[in-house]
């Protein structure tokens, strides 16, 4: 078996990821850092996304995006 995170695991933290980003872009929140490093797990393997220090937020898809930051959970 190769070593690393198998691969089930690896997937459900994606999904989770990907539904978290979805969840911000529909209030148009835009991260612009997703990396590794601000992923977080907590004990039961949720992720929770951190650092949105450069995030953006948007009116609208159309409009220009103006610096946003926010504390707390999303």
């Amino acid at each position: 078996m190769p070593a690393g995170v198998p691969l089930p695991r690896t997937l459900r933290i994606m999904e989770q990821t990907c539904s978290a980003l979805q969840f911000a872009h529909e209030r148009s929140v835009v991260h612009r850092d997703i990396k590794p490093a601000n992923l977080m797990l907590t004990g039961d393997d949720t992720v929770k996304i951190t650092d949105f220090g450069t995030a953006k937020m948007s009116r609208s898809p159309a409009s220009t995006a103006r610096p946003f930051t926010c504390s707390g959970d999303m």
